[in-house]
């Protein structure tokens, strides 16, 4: 047999020897750095193992264009990098553009992300975005590694890191949402998937929630998260259904979009929505393999389901289309047209409690983090970290409202400012009220921490 090629742009995979030679690739390859990791490590035990898949999570089809498949290479290694451009900033069409779901990835599978952030080709705010979203790690700052000749305001935001470190190790980010990546729905489906995954973590990172990328190992265990998303996940097994129904019985939210649960893992169509029991929507008569099915007519459903919250979209709507087959990298990444509604569903399901609220504007982003604190670490305290993804247009935003979730606290606690945007902290007033701590940030210019420590009660 002669292995399928990919040499021109495709929407789907439907051809099972297509589906197995992806598998396959990516099986490899991780196999590959499976030996060299071993090799490694029984040399020297105590090596750090990093490499450069280079594409991350941009819109790019790694699975079958380059045989990557995230969760398997980097269960091989301790530090990954990323060339898939992205450069923090916003677009002259409004389109924020980071590399936040790639930083949320390597997180999420226990890896730390080296980018590019300094000299030349950098800034203060791609220092920022690693800082905030990243793991003990500023990025490859330039100077041959060490920082010479960088502009005065790239050296502070080093110095920065070095003089509060203790805030930026041990940490955890604090996530009410789980946004699931499945490897068939992603790697089988350049189209739809792709487009609706990419375009509900843009309404959420721009919306301030707090969200995680999930992979299907992940799906074992959402003790975590408060809300389950799934954008048009189209390709979930029997098993998978069983995870997700479990999750919702236990009290957690679901929000799921167009085809999510309509085919197998093979990308075989089912008669009916695998997950019909809990959405409570009836797919329309299947009729050609080959065109996308059009779900914007079924009714949107907002259900009680036992002890869990349900919520069905019929549609996430581009307000760039992009054309079928094409990446769906940053060019398309404005808002969707009804991103208030994706929003509001997650807070309906999340029984309207997130774990972070502020009143700033879309062009702010914000991650939430649990920190150890003192010198025993024993301490706790939270983490708010804001980036102006504007910066460049609007040097300053003030009166930014924060509001964090402290159900287990009574009494207010200590915030302070902290930024190398600005000569000193500050510590600003807070109040408690029904179990949510609220502290106002004066002005915010590319990157402000808000350290809060929590005392319990």
């Amino acid at each position: 047999m002669i292995p399928p090629r990919y040499d021109r742009p495709l929407s789907c995979i439907n051809d099972p020897l297509f589906q197995e030679w992806a598998d396959f690739r990516c099986e490899t390859l991780s196999n590959y750095y499976a030996e060299m990791e071993d090799l490694l490590r029984h040399l020297n035990p105590a090596v750090a193992v990093e490499t450069n898949p280079h594409s991350g999570i941009s819109g790019r089809n790694t699975i079958w264009e380059q045989g990557v498949d995230y969760p398997r290479l980097l269960s091989h290694m301790d530090a990954v990098w990323t060339e898939e451009g992205d450069t923090a900033g916003v677009a002259a069409d409004g389109i924020l553009v980071s590399k936040i779901r790639t930083l949320k990835m390597t997180n999420t599978l226990h890896n730390t992300l080296f980018v590019g952030t300094g000299g030349e080709g950098g800034s203060t705010l791609q220092m920022a975005e690693a800082l905030a979203f990243g793991r003990q790690c500023l990025g490859d700052v330039g100077g041959v590694l060490a920082g010479y000749d960088l502009p005065d305001d790239q050296r502070k935001y080093i110095k920065f890191f070095h003089h509060n470190f203790e805030h930026y190790r041990d940490v955890e980010n604090i996530a009410d949402v789980a946004v699931l990546h499945s490897f068939a729905s992603m790697g089988f489906n350049n189209d739809g998937p792709a487009v609706s995954t990419m375009l509900f973590e843009q309404a959420l990172i721009q919306g301030k929630v707090p969200f995680d990328i999930i992979f299907d190992a992940n799906l074992k265990d959402l003790s975590k998260y408060r809300v389950l998303v799934l954008a048009d996940q189209e390709c979930l097994n029997d098993e998978k259904l069983d995870q997700i129904r479990s999750f919702v019985r236990e009290g957690g939210g679901l929000v799921a979009t167009e085809g999510t649960s309509l085919y197998t893992e093979w990308r075989q169509r089912r008669r009916d929505f695998g997950l019909k029991d809990l959405l409570k929507v009836s797919a329309p008569p299947w009729h050609d393999a080959h065109a996308p099915e059009d779900l914007s007519k079924i009714a949107p459903v907002q259900r009680q389901a036992g002890r869990g919250r349900v919520v069905y979209l019929p549609e996430i709507k581009p307000s760039i289309a992009k054309p079928p087959a094409a990446r769906m990298t940053s060019e398309y990444w404005k808002l969707p047209v009804n991103s208030r509604q994706l929003i509001d569903a997650v807070k309906w399901a999340a029984s309207g409690q997130l774990s972070l609220e502020t009143n700033a504007p879309e062009t702010v982003a914000a991650e939430l983090m649990e920190g150890r604190k003192g010198k025993d670490r024993k301490g706790k305290e939270l983490l708010v970290h804001l980036l102006n993804y504007n910066v460049a247009k609007t040097p300053w935003v003030k009166g930014i409202e924060v509001s964090l979730l402290l159900p287990q606290t009574k009494s207010s606690s200590t915030v302070v400012l902290l930024s190398p945007d600005e000569e000193n902290s500050q510590r600003v007033p807070s109040t408690l009220k029904n179990g949510r701590f609220t502290f106002t940030v004066p002005r915010l210019k590319t990157y402000t921490l808000a350290t809060v420590e929590v005392v319990p009660n």
